[in-house]
């Protein structure tokens, strides 16, 4: 390892006879070969078509081995794939070879990659809109006599729900499953499940968690005629 001055030998017939020599030495610099494992990441190119989505990429494997003079392995930073998804309405999936990034995103070259290709499948999707609705409490009882619900806090206040036009242009709210309050005396904490209609194709949230303020009933009398 390392560079080292090296001569130069000639091998000819023996019927011939070397006149001159130049160089007579050369410099050869040596270096270790190595293997090292590096990630994979695959790149989109383009964007699909308006109206779809892309979503993570599903690939394997998730990382390549890399072969080569130390000094040139060192420098490699990771595996990138580019997928094109340009105009793209479907899923796209296939073998594509893996190239070799520094740091900066150059390309190395001059390495063996184990493997060359991997599979790739990259799921494209109609988009779907969506909708932010107000999260409702839905009590089933009452407070124990002489107390009373003063107030009350839902934790998210408010969920994304996703599905078709028609689904969420009649959803104003999601109401929480009920909440029993019967016979209550004291302030409850709740964490219950959403009652969320069918027809959704998803939700930020399926559950909630719920504060019930109770005290007591303040009674005010008005006596007259004192005086």
């Amino acid at each position: 390892q390392g560079t080292h001055l090296v001569p130069v030998q000639v091998r000819f017939p023996t019927n011939c006879e070397l006149v001159s020599l130049n160089p007579k030495q050369v410099e050869v610099k040596l270096d270790q070969v190595v293997t090292q494992q590096v990630p994979v990441e695959v790149e989109l190119v383009g964007e699909p078509k308006l109206g779809f989505n892309a979503h993570n990429p599903v690939f394997e494997p998730t990382e390549v081995l890399v072969t080569g003079a130390s000094s040139l392995v060192g420098t490699v930073s990771k595996g990138i794939v580019n997928v094109s998804i340009d105009q793209l309405t479907s899923s796209v999936s296939g073998l594509l070879p893996v190239r070799l990034v520094d740091i900066n995103g150059k390309t190395v070259e001059g390495l063996k990659v184990e493997p060359e290709i991997i599979d790739v499948f990259v799921p494209i999707m109609q988009s779907m809109p969506t909708k932010n609705v107000p999260v409702q409490l839905k009590q089933s009882g009452e407070p124990d006599h002489g107390y009373r619900i003063v107030n009350w806090v839902i934790e998210p206040s408010f969920i994304q729900v996703t599905g078709s036009v028609e689904y969420l242009k009649g959803l104003e709210s999601i109401s929480t499953k009920p909440i029993s309050v019967a016979g209550a005396t004291k302030d409850l904490v709740k964490d219950v499940d959403l009652d969320i209609p069918e027809g959704y194709n998803s939700v930020s949230s399926y559950k909630a968690r719920v504060v019930i303020k109770i005290e007591p009933k303040v009674e005010r009398k008005t006596i007259s005629g004192i005086g």
